[in-house]
């Protein structure tokens, strides 16, 4: 049995020299507007409030993660 050890240089993993060159899509530019410098602490707050992170979960806290998803979504919606 014959085992082959090659370096691989992790700055270039995955780069397909031989393949095509994507060209810039002017527009497919995104702007994203300023969030309110307050929004993370609101949300956060609304959560501390409203989620408890002791609950029990019988999905590994899956169940949790999403109702706090859900409203921290609901939250931001409301102050856009």
């Amino acid at each position: 049995m014959c085992f082959i050890f090659l370096q691989i240089d992790a700055a270039t993993w995955g780069i397909d020299w031989e393949g095509p060159v994507g060209t810039p899509d002017p527009e497919a530019a995104v702007e994203v507007p300023l969030a309110p410098q307050n929004m993370q602490q609101t949300v956060e707050g609304h959560l501390r409030l409203h989620i408890d992170p002791f609950l029990t979960s019988e999905e590994f806290g899956v169940d949790i993660y999403r109702r706090a998803l859900s409203m921290a979504q609901d939250s931001v919606a409301a102050q856009v």
